[in-house]
């Protein structure tokens, strides 16, 4: 094609076109649609000599055959911190990707956990170790970045299970009809293979991970299941390495400011596991208020006026959340359902001695 002088394109609708004439218009209609390097609807182009139609493939193949002209490297980032044992399952799902595997990377940052991580990543020849001192997931993200060939860069987490065409799917969106930068997927939530879930896991099931709300409620993709063109990253910086949580939402914020296209893909998905105890699901919503509070910290707000706010959200939601989960839950035991709303009520009481510690000046903590 790109010896070409022009390209006519025989549409479809004309009649008389044989068998082979249709299949080579309907190849001819994929490689426009998807070409950057095509002058349409141009009537100046020098016409010096005839050349026939521009072969590209059958329609059977033309799919492939735009993905391969187009296809971008890809990096993916996963740090770790602890739940070491979940990473072999992660990695796992990455090796047998529909992507080819020439074309894209996996690099693991060890966070400071106590495992042998690096044992585990040298048993998959497309992955690289990185080693970061500096706590926080997003201090380890930002070295993985440092360290990524990548055009594109993919985000999950160790405890995450990409589904086979995880990267296949996500890649499309960066070409054809979205032109996208930044790509937030959908986030599955699975739980334990138990004869029962726990309080915990059904208050996860109805409220945690819910990437459509984070998009279309606070405008970011969690980073379980993120896309961005790496060129986006070197515009609007790396993540803020100070927080512990809601670095993702700061870094949605400035891609959005941007103003280049970004979209939420529901097909573009990976699995997640329920929390199945109390402890650790109350230790994961302090942490993000903490982010909360770090982040409005970290644009110069006054930290009592952010306490109160905060802490004025958290009672707030004590008067709605109830009837929001009696009404989800309408299928549930009348025991269960009780159990689910004491679960939420667990969450906030936490969420607000958090907030009365950090308005005292104690740190967040990573926990």
């Amino acid at each position: 094609a790109d010896k070409a002088v022009y390209l006519h394109h025989s549409h479809p609708k004309f009649e008389g076109l044989s068998k082979f004439e249709q299949e080579r218009s309907a190849t001819n209609s994929i490689y426009l649609r998807s070409s950057q390097s095509i002058k349409r609807n141009s009537t100046s182009l020098p016409r010096i000599q005839k050349i026939p139609f521009v072969q590209v493939g059958y329609s059977s193949v033309a799919k492939e055959f735009v993905l391969r002209q187009k296809r971008q490297f890809i990096s993916v980032i996963i740090p770790v911190f602890d739940k070491v044992a979940l990473l072999k399952q992660c990695l796992e799902a990455l090796n047998v990707q529909t992507f080819p595997s020439a074309d894209f990377e996996i690099i693991v940052v060890n966070n400071g956990a106590l495992e042998d991580v690096e044992r585990i990543v040298n048993q998959y020849p497309q992955c690289r170790y990185v080693y970061e001192a500096i706590p926080g997931s997003y201090a380890a993200r930002n070295a993985g970045i440092a360290h990524a060939k990548g055009e594109i860069v993919a985000f999950t987490d160790t405890d995450c299970i990409p589904s086979p065409n995880w990267l296949e799917k996500g890649h499309r969106y960066f070409f054809g009809p979205h032109k996208a930068s930044y790509v937030a997927g959908r986030i599955q939530l699975r739980h334990s293979h138990s004869m029962a879930r726990t309080l915990s896991e059904e208050y996860e099931m109805l409220f945690s991970y819910n990437q459509g709300y984070n998009w279309r409620v606070l405008g970011f993709g969690a980073t379980a299941n993120l896309f961005v063109r790496r060129a986006i990253l070197e515009q609007v910086g790396k993540f803020n390495a100070s927080l512990f949580s809601a670095g993702d939402q700061e870094l949605g914020r400035k891609v959005r400011d941007l103003g280049v296209p970004c979209v939420y893909a529901d097909d573009v998905m990976v699995e997640h596991p329920t929390t199945t105890k109390l402890a650790s699901l109350l230790m994961r919503y302090v942490r993000y208020i903490g982010g909360d509070f770090d982040l409005r910290r970290a644009r110069g707000i006054n930290i009592t006026r952010i306490a109160v706010s905060l802490l004025f959200r958290e009672i707030k939601s004590f008067f709605f959340f109830p009837r929001n989960i009696w009404n989800r839950t309408l299928g549930q035991s009348l025991l269960k359902r009780l159990g689910i709303i004491a679960v939420g009520v667990s969450i906030r009481l936490a969420r607000c001695w958090e907030l009365v510690q950090l308005w005292i000046g104690r740190a967040s903590k990573r926990i």
